[in-house]
């Protein structure tokens, strides 16, 4: 989930280039949406700032409520001391630093999913 439309584009085909079976959308409300039509959904990556008054951290609580197993990775433009400042809260997972890079990309994934903490 994310609102610039490259970043979308470019985390859709990393997943599926790894072989994950994307659903994608451009803001927290159709995010929702889209993980109440589709049962269970292994991984959320979502942009932690966002508008439309939802952040990522408010859209990863709403969606463990439907998926409550599902892995999270938040993605971010922003250095990680003006994350919280910005998005008025912590983050509780592991960030994805924009642009993305195929490497760090694949690596964070595979490391979420097997419950591998990276500091």
């Amino acid at each position: 989930m994310d609102d610039e439309e490259d970043m979308l584009e470019v985390a859709v085909a990393f997943l599926e280039e790894m072989g994950f079976t994307t659903l994608h959308a451009g803001n927290g409300a159709i995010a929702l949406e889209v993980a109440a039509r589709n049962g269970d959904i292994d991984l959320l990556v979502t942009d932690v700032i966002m508008p439309g008054g939802m952040n990522g951290m408010e859209l990863a609580q709403e969606f463990r409520k439907i998926n409550p197993k599902a892995k999270v990775i938040y993605t971010s433009g922003f250095p990680a001391n003006a994350l919280a400042e910005r998005s008025g809260t912590a983050v509780d997972g592991p960030v994805l630093r924009k642009p993305y890079q195929r490497a760090g990309f694949a690596s964070i994934v595979h490391s979420t999913m097997a419950g591998v903490v990276l500091n």
